[in-house]
């Protein structure tokens, strides 16, 4: 029933499981809900360090090489994309694959050190980088500040 789709379209609208404030396609919201879910990460944390991080550009490239809505680093020699898709199953470089290694990777740095202002330092410098600003005595950085205030946003938007 071609009808079906967009009534199960309507429904997860209605049930704010999509929203049309979220810049990003519905097969692209789900994939971070759904992932987000399985990796034990808050959907507002990775709406927020999408938003940060690339302003919802799938095609986004950094400086240091890192790629997609996510800006996932590739590492030396693509070793870190090499660990991420050996972890997920996943291509990092791929829209899908980006959304679901950050979703991964977010989940992870919470599991690891259970706050969100650290998980997102480990995101954004590396686990022994925000190691080493924790033993200098810094527990925020700028880029916490700012994903925390999109995090803050996110979950009024979503309710």
């Amino acid at each position: 029933d071609p009808l079906e789709a967009e009534k199960i379209e309507e429904a997860l609208l209605a049930s704010g499981y999509f929203s049309v404030a979220v810049p990003m396609c519905y097969e692209y919201q789900d994939y971070m809900r759904t992932y987000c879910a399985a990796y034990e990460c808050p959907y507002p944390l990775a709406l927020a360090v999408a938003e940060v991080e690339s302003h919802f550009d799938m095609d986004a490239v950094g400086a240091a090489g890192e790629v997609g809505i996510m800006q996932l680093n590739p590492g030396p020699e693509n070793t870190y994309w090499i660990n991420l898709e050996a972890e997920t199953g996943e291509d990092p470089t791929t829209p899908a694959g980006n959304i679901i290694c950050g979703a991964y990777l977010l989940g992870t740095h919470m599991a690891n050190y259970g706050e969100p202002e650290k998980a997102l330092m480990a995101y954004n410098m590396g686990p022994a980088g925000a190691l080493q600003a924790w033993e200098a005595g810094i527990t925020s950085t700028e880029y916490t500040e700012k994903v925390m205030e999109a995090v803050d946003r996110w979950e009024a938007v979503l309710g």
